[in-house]
């Protein structure tokens, strides 16, 4: 997980973030900005909106259980680390329920 601006220098940091042996066999479905035709590679670049549908599906699901995201929301925060912990915790739920063995 990597919270930050939309930035060539953030995408370093995730794609580092990304062990290698996931790294090298996964697809990344972009927009078309600048930094992602210069730090993916051509063959797992997935370039358009092919995807954005299942992306933003996504996101509309952390928005609807992260209530803190909204705006207008009681429990909205002006701290950062507030929402990056609440988007941890989310995470760390979502991973928890969908781990098979439990």
């Amino acid at each position: 997980m990597h919270i930050g601006k939309r930035s060539k220098a953030d995408l370093k940091t995730i794609l580092d973030k990304i062990p290698e042996r996931l790294r090298q066999n996964c697809k990344f479905a972009t927009d078309h900005f600048e930094s992602y035709y210069q730090l993916i590679p051509r063959d797992q670049h997935r370039p358009g909106k092919e995807f954005t549908y299942y992306i933003e599906g996504y996101f509309a699901g952390v928005r609807a259980r992260v209530s803190r995201l909204v705006r207008k929301a009681l429990s909205f925060s002006k701290d950062l680390n507030n929402h990056v912990a609440a988007i941890r915790y989310f995470l760390w739920q979502r991973n928890l329920d969908s781990y098979p063995y439990i």
